[in-house]
């Protein structure tokens, strides 16, 4: 019994120390692998790193940087190749926060620009209330006329004054936006090429023309044109109240806002519809092509393959990257007179507000039509800053599928 103790013991010891070894094989074994994955995980991405560089630098970026220094409104260091890199290494840090508190700085300037305006434009009105009050009793229906026919038209020299301003600045954003398209639409469109998207490329070369010279200058030529019709017949129409021009007025607002939600409408309802039908064709194309590599070529055939995910992939973040670093850019265009022009209008609705109860009421009402109508400057720069933003999104999306 003793004996076959020990032999039990002995059997014991063998059996766990094989275990034990078969234990260490297996964490060695296991530990050569994950470090053979890593060390191949860091090949791959440093391989890519390198391939994301090289496709940078055959970038020629000349045009984008040549409008960069043309534009004072875009700050970011080390300029937009710079917001590009970042972009690509995860090392921007802007975001919502950032936009929010730009905003909130915009606002307070805009606000502190306009207010010796719109108090002006309240004391004027005062005055207006004081003298028609004190003459009341003696002074005629004309002479009353008269006395309105001065104040409103130093109300309407102040508020023409600022409102010039404020179209000439849309007119140069829209400007700015058609010129911004110009330098980057080439280059995205380049390496949507660069990544076999053919049938996507043929799509947008004609709407990106059509959008940065087409519709800016329907804008520009049409819708514009309409606002300022609005505006002058608004003031004429509140000189007199034997002027009866409200209808017309009316028309040329309607007609500039129709323009713009018809061209605004068909525009991104054409691109949206041929550019995904482009990029479904594209994505099958290199899906296909990706397939036949891999399998009709003997022996080599899977290595090209992966070959070519890797460089594919390395276009495809160059192009995402523009894409977004492009709507930061187009943001920064968009963003100062859009804020400006809202104020300006929302503070105007203020002065009408105010004056209302103290003032001639033609005062009141002309202040609150102009602020109206300046919601027309802002429709037309958001809704062709909307279109780019369209375009951009559907030219990011183009393509990826076939990673």
């Amino acid at each position: 019994m003793l004996q076959k103790s020990v032999l039990n013991r002995k059997i014991s010891v063998i059996l766990l120390v094989i275990i034990c070894i078969f234990m260490l094989t297996a964490i060695i074994m296991t530990n050569e692998k994950l470090s053979a994955e890593n060390l191949a995980m860091d090949e791959l991405q440093k391989e890519l790193e390198e391939n994301v560089d090289k496709s940078l630098e055959d970038i020629d970026f000349s045009d984008l940087v040549q409008f960069e220094n043309s534009f004072s409104g875009f700050t970011y260091e080390g300029g937009i190749t710079q917001l590009f890199k970042d972009i690509l290494s995860g090392e921007y840090n802007g975001g919502f926060a950032d936009t929010f508190n730009l905003i909130i700085n915009m606002l307070g300037v805009s606000l502190k620009g306009f207010l010796p305006l719109l108090v002006t434009l309240i004391a004027i009105a005062v005055v207006f209330s004081i003298v028609s009050g004190l003459t009341s009793g003696f002074m005629s229906n004309s002479t009353t006329e008269i006395i309105h026919f001065v104040c409103y038209s130093a109300m309407i020299v102040i508020l023409m004054t600022e409102v010039t301003f404020l179209i000439t600045s849309s007119v140069k954003t829209i400007k700015n936006m058609s010129a911004f398209m110009e330098v980057i639409f080439p280059i995205m469109l380049t390496l949507v090429t660069a990544l076999g998207g053919i049938a996507t490329t043929a799509t947008y070369s004609p709407m990106m023309t059509v959008l940065s010279v087409g519709v800016a200058k329907i804008i520009s030529n049409i819708v514009l044109p309409c606002f300022i019709a609005t505006m002058a017949l608004s003031i004429v129409g509140f000189i007199s109240k034997d002027i009866k021009l409200n209808k017309l007025t009316k028309f040329f607002k309607s007609a500039g806002e129709i323009i713009i939600g018809v061209v605004f409408g068909l525009f991104t309802t054409f691109v949206t519809t041929n550019g995904i039908s482009g990029a479904i064709t594209d994505n099958i194309s290199i899906k296909s092509a990706k397939f036949a590599i891999a399998s009709y070529v003997p022996i080599l055939g899977g290595y090209l393959s992966e070959g070519l995910d890797l460089a594919v992939a390395s276009v495809m973040l160059v192009k995402n990257a523009i894409g977004v670093g492009g709507v930061i850019f187009m943001l920064s265009i968009v963003l100062a007179p859009v804020v400006k022009i809202l104020i300006f209008s929302l503070g105007l609705k203020l002065v009408a507000g105010i004056i209302e109860p103290i003032g001639n009421k033609r005062m009141s009402e002309i202040i609150y039509v102009i602020s109206k109508n300046l919601t027309l400057l802002v429709v037309a720069i958001l809704g062709m800053a909307f279109m780019f933003f369209i375009m951009i999104i559907l030219i990011m999306l183009t393509c990826n599928a076939g990673i």
